[in-house]
């Protein structure tokens, strides 16, 4: 996670790019699919 962290600050154009991780227990089956596909 940090190897991201860091690669996002230093590419972001922003000052301080938003960065929230949150535990996904539960959603939306269509919604966590497309999710999980465009983040692969």
């Amino acid at each position: 996670m940090s190897a991201l962290k860091s690669l996002i600050a230093r590419e972001h154009p922003y000052d301080e790019p938003e960065l929230i991780v949150l535990p996904i227990t539960d959603g939306s089956e269509g919604y966590l699919d497309w999710v999980s596909s465009e983040t692969r």
